[in-house]
């Protein structure tokens, strides 16, 4: 949501109705649900444009993130930026070289009103971990690539900047089999200098994906997923200090395959955890960590009347 109330979504369109020719669609409405605006583009004659990510920056631009293909020839990553009117402001798309495709998968805001990117560079051996941020005009201020302890597939699904400038993200790496996936997650210092990465996983052998994480309002990060127990799968979120010191981990299980998609920071430094419960039945789950305690509270599923929340 943009700060002047409207909703904005973005996904791919193809008017040819042949998908020969997709472009990026973004729409903004009202809170009644009027259309404001809309925009469905791609660069170049054939406006092939993918997109899956969408943030609003702290001055409200609408950044909206995908790749593009033109001409066939390998993916390079697309980043475009509205106004409030919807105007296209600028965009840019990166390539490492000429063998290689580059995914963008995830948005954030950074402090001075740009856009941190991330998602993956492919190779064709082994993905690694790309990560880019923009200023507010456009302009690419640094690159980097994170691989893995095992130079396996690297794929990044979130990404986070903090007050100082500092960027996280994560996602999930895999041995160089395609086996045994765990967390990993990367921080940089606002020059995209690597401060840190860990990677962490649950059970020996078991598969382990990071699907998001959030900053507390003490500058402790969550990150959280879902991890094999052997049986099922679990909530599982990991809490590290700005320095990369995990601090706790707090792993729940539903009696069913629980997976964790959505993490927002919440009070006195704790973090609203979500997700898909399959216990008795599949429910929406919440609940909520603090980062000092690694204290679990408040949990809910779907048709409990008397919770702290809804959905």
């Amino acid at each position: 949501m943009t700060p002047d109330g409207l909703i904005v979504v973005t996904g791919t369109s193809d008017t040819t109705a042949t998908y020969t020719a997709p472009g990026m669609l973004t729409v903004a409405y009202e809170s009644g649900g009027n259309e404001v605006w809309s925009d469905e583009w791609g660069p170049e004659v054939f406006r092939a444009g993918f997109t899956n990510s969408l943030t609003v920056g702290t001055t409200g631009i609408v950044f909206v993130g995908g790749w593009t293909n033109v001409g066939g020839g390998p993916a390079g990553t697309l980043t475009v930026a509205y106004d409030t009117l919807g105007n296209r402001l600028w965009w840019q798309s990166h390539n490492s070289d000429d063998e290689v495709s580059d995914f963008i998968l995830a948005l954030a805001p950074t402090p001075d009103g740009g856009v941190a990117a991330t998602g993956y560079t492919d190779p064709y051996v082994n993905e690694n971990i790309l990560t880019l941020v923009y200023g507010p005009d456009g302009t690419e201020r640094w690159s980097a690539v994170a691989d893995s302890t095992a130079s396996g597939l690297d794929v990044a699904t979130a990404i986070t900047v903090d007050a100082a400038g500092r960027t996280f993200v994560t996602g999930w790496t895999y041995e160089t089999d395609f086996s045994d996936p765990d967390f990993i997650t990367v921080a940089y210092d606002p020059a995209g200098g690597l401060l840190w990465s860990r990677e962490r996983g649950g059970i020996p052998g078991g598969d382990d994906y990071a699907g998001t994480l959030a900053l507390s309002s003490r500058g402790n990060l969550f990150v959280t997923g879902s991890s094999d127990n052997g049986t099922n799968m679990d909530f599982l979120t990991l809490a590290y200090s700005p320095g990369g010191y995990e601090l706790f981990e707090q792993r729940y299980d539903n009696g069913g395959d629980d997976a964790g998609y959505l993490a927002i920071a919440g009070p006195d430094g704790s973090a609203f955890i979500g997700g898909v419960s399959d216990g008795a039945d599949r429910d929406f789950f919440v609940y909520q960590l603090f980062d000092d305690t690694g204290l679990f509270s408040d949990g809910f599923v779907s048709g409990d009347a008397s919770s702290w929340s809804s959905f």
